[in-house]
C-alpha cells in the first residue's frame, strides 16, 4: 500500500501517526525483509504470503472482526475516483469476510451490488458474479431477503444474465424461479419469462423450442404472433406496417424516443432464433410488428440489432442496395445507445459482418471488428466477444492478410477464452481456422485433412449432437474445401462438395458465406463437378454483388468465369482483379490456375513465369507449405527469380486484345463509353481505341 493510504488505515483509537513517521516504520520493516519496495508503483507489499499470514496472527482473536471493519470503513471513504476503486474491491472483499453480525445485510447487499457493476465495466465477469452471489448470501442469512423487495430484485436481475453467460444455467434457473414465487408486478414477472427463455435456449441450442417458447411469452403479454404464419398474415402485417410508416423511409425512425422496454430483448432473441431456423415468414411478421410497436412507443436500446436483421431478410432476397441501405440506417439508430458498451460494439459487429461487407471490402472493416472483439471481452459480454473474434478472423482470412505463427498464436488466445467461459461451440471453431491456418503454413503429408494438433475433426464431431454437427460441417467443409482448392486435391474437393452443397446458398454471416461459396464456385469448375447447378449458383451470387459493386465479389466472380470458360484474356482480368483488390491468396490461386491453363496450351514459358509468380505470391502470404509442394512440383522453381516474376506482371510489353469473351463478364463490370480497349491486364498495358461506327 502507498504510505498515505497506510497512514489513514492506522488512524484507529485515537492512535493517529503522521505519514513521515509511517515511511519511517516501512523502511525498517523494508529493512528486516519483513516488506519490499516497488519504486515503479510507489509501493509496499509483504515479501512472503506467511510473513502476511504470521502479521495477521499476531492480531488477537477478539479484536480482528472490528479492525477489519475499521479497514473497509476507511477504504470506502478513500475511494472517490477510478484510480482509488480498487479500494473499494478490498473492502467489500473485508466486508464479506465478517460474520453477519458484525453488518448491515442491505447496505453490504448494496455495496456488492455497487463493486459488481465496476468489475463488469472492468470485463471482470467472475468477480462480478461472486460479489452479486454475495450480496444475494448476505441477505438470505439475515432471514431477510424479500425485506428489500426492489434491492433483492435488482440483485436476482443482475446475477441472471451474469450466471447465463458464464455457462451456470442451474444457478440462473434457481434465481429465475425465485423471481417469479415472488414477482409483484407484470413487468417484473415479464423479465424474469425473458432470462428464463434465454437461458433455456443458451443451455440447450434448441432454437425451434426456444421459437415456441418465445412466442408463447409474447402472446401472453399480448402479442398476437402466429408460430406458423401463413402468407396472408404476412401480407397483413407489411400492410400494417406500411401505413404505420405513412410512406416515409426507413431513416425516419431516428426521429422516434428512446424506451426502456424488456419487451425488445425479447423480440430480438425470438428473431435471432428465428433467423438461425430460416423461418422467414415468421421472422417478417415479428419485424413488422416490431416496427409497429417502436413507431407507436418508442425505441428500445435492442431495436438497431434487431433491425439489422430485416437487412438480412432483404439481403436473402438479392436486394443488396435496399439491405446495405438498412444496415446504413440501423448504424443510424445504433448512435442513440453508444453510451451503452455492449450494444454498441455487439449490434457494430453484427451490422458489418451481415451488410456492411456487401459492398466494402473485408480490408477496410477489418479493424473496426476486432475493436469490437476487444470491446465486448473488456466489458464481458463473452459471446458477443467470441462473435466479434469469429467475424473479425474470418475477415483477416477473407482480405488475404499474411499467415504465419502470430495468427495462429492469436487464434488459440481466444479458442482458450472460450473454453474458459464454457463456450464450447465457439472455441471449436477458433480450433478449425488454426488448423487451417497450420495446414497451409506447415509441411503434411495430407494438407486437406483436420487431423492435426489444433483440430481433430473426427473426434470432435463425434462428440456432437446432430444440429451442432451439421452446423460445426458446414464450417469445416469451407476451410477444407478451400485447402483442397490449393493443393489440387480433386478427391477432397467433391467429397466436400457433395456435403456443402446440400446447405443454402444464404447465411447471414456474409463473411462466411462469401468464403464457402467462394471455392465451392471455384471447385465445381475446377473438378467439373457433376451437379453443374452447384458452381452455377455460387457464380450467380458474385455476380450480383459485383453489378452492386461488391469490392469483395468482383476478384472472386472473373475468377469462377476464368475457371468455367478458361482463356487467357479471363484470367488476365481476374488476376488483375485480385491484385487490385489486395487478395493476394486469390492473387496467388489465379496465377497458378492460369500457369496450368498454360501449360495444356503448350505455352511452357509463360506457363513456368505464371507458376513462379504463383509460387512468391503463396510464400508472401505464409502458405509455406504450398510453397514447398510447387517446388517439388515444379523443380525449375529453385532457379527462379522473385524479379522477374515480379516482373511478368507489371512490366509493358505484349499487346495482346483482350476481348472479354465471356458475355456476362461483359455486362457487369465493362465500361459503359462507347470505346473499347486494347489491353492485356498481365502486363499493364492499356490504351484507349476509338470505336468504329
Amino acid at each position: 500500500l502507498e504510505v498515505p493510504v497506510l497512514t489513514e488505515l492506522m488512524k484507529r483509537n485515537s492512535v493517529s501517526l503522521d505519514e513521515s513517521r509511517v515511511a519511517e516504520l516501512l523502511k525498517k520493516a523494508t529493512e528486516e525483509a519483513l516488506l519490499m519496495y516497488s519504486a515503479e508503483s510507489d509501493n509496499y507489499i509483504f515479501i512472503h504470503d506467511r510473513i502476511r499470514e504470521a502479521s495477521r496472527g499476531s492480531i488477537a482473536d477478539e479484536d480482528k472482526d472490528d479492525l477489519l471493519l475499521h479497514l473497509s470503513l476507511v477504504l470506502q471513504q478513500l475511494a472517490n475516483g477510478p484510480e482509488t476503486e480498487w479500494c473499494l474491491f478490498v473492502a467489500v472483499d473485508l466486508l464479506n469476510s465478517l460474520p453477519s453480525e458484525k453488518t448491515n445485510c442491505n447496505d453490504l447487499a448494496r455495496l456488492n451490488m455497487r463493486v459488481s457493476v465496476i468489475a463488469r465495466n472492468r470485463g471482470i465477469v467472475e468477480k462480478q458474479n461472486d460479489l452479486l452471489h454475495e450480496g444475494l448470501q448476505c441477505l438470505k442469512s439475515s432471514g431477510k431477503l424479500w425485506e428489500d423487495y426492489n434491492l433483492t430484485l435488482s440483485l436476482l436481475n443482475d446475477v441472471i444474465p451474469c450466471d447465463r453467460e458464464l455457462g451456470c444455467f442451474d444457478k440462473a434457473t434457481a434465481a429465475i424461479d425465485e423471481v417469479l414465487a415472488n414477482a409483484k408486478t407484470l413487468d417484473d414477472k415479464f423479465i424474469a419469462n425473458v432470462n428464463q427463455f434465454m437461458v433455456k435456449r443458451d443451455s440447450s441450442r434448441d432454437y425451434g423450442t426456444a421459437i415456441e417458447d418465445g412466442i408463447k411469452i409474447l402472446n401472453m403479454y399480448g402479442y398476437k404472433i402466429p408460430l406458423k404464419p401463413t402468407k396472408a398474415d404476412v401480407v397483413k402485417q407489411e400492410m400494417k406496417a406500411k401505413m404505420a410508416l405513412k410512406n416515409r423511409p426507413y431513416s425516419c425512425l431516428a426521429e422516434i424516443p428512446v424506451k426502456d422496454d424488456p419487451i425488445f430483448q425479447l423480440f430480438t432473441h425470438v428473431c435471432e432464433c428465428a433467423l438461425f431456423q430460416s423461418h422467414d415468414r415468421l421472422l417478417t411478421v415479428l419485424l413488422k410488428r416490431l416496427i409497429r410497436r417502436v413507431i407507436d412507443d418508442g425505441m428500445g436500446k435492442e431495436f438497431p440489432g434487431t433491425f439489422t436483421i430485416l437487412g438480412m431478410l432483404v439481403q436473402k432476397k438479392g436486394k443488396v442496395q435496399a439491405s446495405t441501405e438498412i444496415g446504413n440506417v440501423a448504424l443510424l439508430l445504433l448512435e442513440k445507445f453508444k453510451s451503452d458498451k455492449i450494444i454498441y460494439a455487439r449490434t457494430k459487429m453484427i451490422i458489418i459482418a451481415s451488410l456492411g461487407f456487401q459492398l466494402q471490402s473485408f480490408r477496410s472493416q477489418a479493424d473496426a471488428l476486432l475493436q469490437c472483439h476487444k470491446d465486448l471481452k473488456f466489458v464481458g459480454s463473452i459471446e458477443n466477444a467470441m462473435g466479434a473474434g469469429l467475424a473479425y478472423f474470418g475477415t483477416y482470412l477473407s482480405a488475404g492478410f499474411p499467415l504465419g505463427p502470430l495468427l495462429e498464436s492469436k487464434l488459440q488466445i481466444v479458442e482458450e477464452f472460450g473454453y474458459r467461459y464454457d463456450k464450447r461451440s465457439f472455441a471449436v471453431l477458433f480450433k478449425m481456422l488454426r488448423q487451417f491456418a497450420i495446414n497451409l503454413r506447415k509441411r503434411s503429408d495430407n494438407p486437406t485433412e483436420f487431423n492435426g494438433d489444433a483440430y481433430k475433426e473426427e473426434e470432435t464431431l463425434n462428440g456432437m449432437n446432430e444440429q451442432l454437427r451439421k452446423m460445426t460441417l458446414r464450417d469445416s467443409g469451407a476451410y477444407r474445401i478451400q485447402l483442397a482448392f490449393i493443393f489440387g486435391d480433386n478427391e477432397c474437393m467433391t467429397s466436400m462438395l457433395d456435403i456443402l452443397s446440400t446447405y443454402p446458398y444464404t447465411f447471414h454471416d456474409v463473411v462466411r458465406l462469401h468464403l464457402r461459396l467462394c471455392f465451392m464456385g471455384l471447385s465445381a469448375f475446377a473438378v467439373k463437378y457433376k451437379n453443374k447447378e452447384v458452381g452455377e449458383k455460387c457464380l450467380e451470387y458474385f455476380q450480383k454483388l459485383t453489378k452492386a459493386g461488391s469490392l469483395n465479389a468482383k476478384p472472386v466472380y472473373l475468377f469462377m468465369l476464368a475457371m468455367k470458360k478458361p482463356s487467357k484474356s479471363a484470367f488476365e482480368s481476374a488476376i488483375d482483379a485480385t491484385k487490385e483488390a489486395s487478395t493476394l491468396h486469390l492473387e496467388a490461386m489465379a496465377k497458378e490456375q492460369y500457369g496450368l491453363y498454360l501449360q495444356q496450351q503448350n505455352e511452357d514459358k509463360l506457363s513456368n513465369d505464371c507458376l513462379a509468380s504463383s509460387y512468391f505470391s503463396y510464400y508472401d502470404w505464409g502458405a509455406h507449405s504450398k510453397a514447398l509442394r510447387m517446388t517439388q512440383q515444379y523443380p525449375f522453381l529453385a532457379k527462379s527469380s522473385r524479379i522477374k516474376a515480379k516482373s511478368l506482371f507489371s512490366a509493358s510489353s505484349n499487346t495482346e486484345t483482350s476481348s472479354q469473351s465471356q458475355s456476362a463478364e461483359k455486362s457487369v463490370v465493362s465500361s459503359t463509353r462507347r470505346v473499347s480497349y486494347v489491353y492485356n491486364s498481365t502486363f499493364r498495358s492499356k490504351k484507349e481505341v476509338k470505336e468504329k461506327s
